[in-house]
């Protein structure tokens, strides 16, 4: 299976330049050993100059053997900055195919029948045009915009499209039959203006319907699709995903406790249960041994094929002074304390984080988002954060537990009124070291 899916993506891209340039030409593009052994892993940094030419309107076969219809612009969690990824219509392909194979394990878990209905969310953002006459937007966004999308749209009575994040608003809007300033399209608000009137049992029924709901997603990238959730009734944190083998040719990067990757990648069939991996993929976008900075941890095989889960983003550090902090530390010690915060009835929606100089000594800081049923429960959340923040420092560092500190200060709406659509109430967790 692997060696068929390396050699349908050589033969289809084997005139790509960069390919050329690493010495991968005729015969040698259908052998998996000569790729393995010419092509070099890579990250987005030396792909940068190829993608920029495709960006800037350069037709040539550059990573792949024809012109790509459009750029996927990435988040930019690993580095701070959007990245341009290659977006084709095999890459569109393997979208649909994911989809339907995760509707597949959707359905057998809950079985819809020929009169039932199923709610899907979905958002696309606009696309913008480069200098080089590409279109550019996010993957979702250009998945959603492409032709083969719309076409099997067609055959869906209402395809909505809402995110998970407002449907509190929208239940709020039915409430009080007021449009939300969202909405800032005049025609729109004068047509829902004439439709919407205060409704707070319906708004209630949507409420408590919602509030049931099971998310479900899937495990990909803007550089393309990885796994399928193969356990949709478990929580977004606790489940798991199974490779696709022929959505691309995929690699692990061993990695070590440290943090640190060993040299030599590993196939599907040759990872360990319980092992750590960052993905390596090639696929059909013209990445080829592109390492995705995605660390995975093995839970078990799906039949022939790796059932993972994912762990965190490499190299994403938080640093002050000589102290230094994973994305996984972080990660680890705000699942300790949403243990302790369920049992008070508090749960833990989302965090991020960053580093704060502005004071001596600089502090880390958490951005939290929580719901609780109390209305004041700051100094509760401090009471149960310590012993997981401090856990989380004084395992490397046990000869400073005097030093730290930590406080909560309670963010309002007006303090992020881009986010106040989202968050009822925002909190900093802070630590000092």
């Amino acid at each position: 299976m692997l060696e068929k899916v390396e050699t349908f993506d050589m033969n289809r891209n084997k005139s790509a330049i960069y390919l050329q340039n690493c010495g991968l030409s005729g015969n040698a593009a259908d052998s998996e050993e000569a790729f393995k052994a010419m092509v070099p892993l890579v990250t987005d940094v030396e792909l940068e100059p190829y993608i920029k030419r495709m960006v800037d309107g350069d037709t040539s076969p550059i990573l792949t053997g024809h012109p790509v219809p459009a750029i996927s612009l990435s988040s930019g969690t690993s580095q701070g900055r959007p990245k341009f990824i290659p977006f084709t219509d095999e890459l569109m392909e393997n979208t649909l195919q994911l989809f339907r194979t995760a509707f597949a394990f959707r359905n057998r878990d809950f079985p819809i029948d020929d009169n039932g209905r199923a709610l899907q969310f979905i958002f696309g953002s606009k696309q913008y045009i480069s200098t080089g006459g590409v279109p550019v937007g996010t993957a979702t966004t250009n998945v959603y915009r492409n032709p083969n999308f719309k076409a099997g749209m067609k055959s869906i009575t209402s395809p909505s499209c809402s995110p998970d994040e407002v449907w509190e608003e929208i239940v709020t809007d039915i409430k009080d039959g007021v449009l939300s300033n969202r909405i800032t399209v005049p025609s729109v608000r004068t047509a829902m203006s004439k439709l919407l009137t205060p409704n707070p049992e319906l708004a209630e029924t949507i409420r408590s319907k919602c509030m049931s709901l099971s998310n479900c997603h899937d495990y990909g990238s803007s550089e393309g699709w990885i796994a399928a959730n193969v356990t949709p009734k478990l929580s977004p944190e606790e489940a798991t995903f199974a490779v696709i083998p022929n959505l691309g040719y995929f690699e692990f990067l061993p990695v070590s406790e440290t943090g640190e990757g060993e040299e030599k990648p590993v196939g599907l069939t040759e990872v360990k249960i319980g092992e750590e991996y960052e993905v390596v993929i090639t696929n059909y976008a013209g990445l080829y041994r592109y390492r995705l900075g995605d660390v995975v941890k093995i839970i078990g095989f799906y039949n022939n094929t790796p059932q993972l889960k994912f762990i965190c983003r490499r190299n994403l550090i938080l640093s002050i002074n000589i102290d230094k902090n994973t994305e996984r530390d972080l990660q680890l010690s705000v699942e300790s304390a949403a243990k302790r915060l369920s049992e008070e009835k508090i749960e833990v929606i989302d965090f991020s984080s960053h580093i704060d100089v502005s004071t001596d000594p600089g502090h880390y800081a958490i951005l939290g988002d929580f719901r609780r049923n109390k209305r004041r429960c700051s100094s509760r959340l401090l009471q149960l954060f310590r012993p997981s923040i401090h856990r989380c420092g004084l395992r490397k560092f046990p000869e400073m537990q005097d030093y730290w500190s930590l406080r909560a200060e309670s963010c309002r709406k007006r303090n992020f009124p881009e986010d106040s659509r989202t968050f009822s109430r925002t909190w900093f967790i802070g630590w000092t070291v």
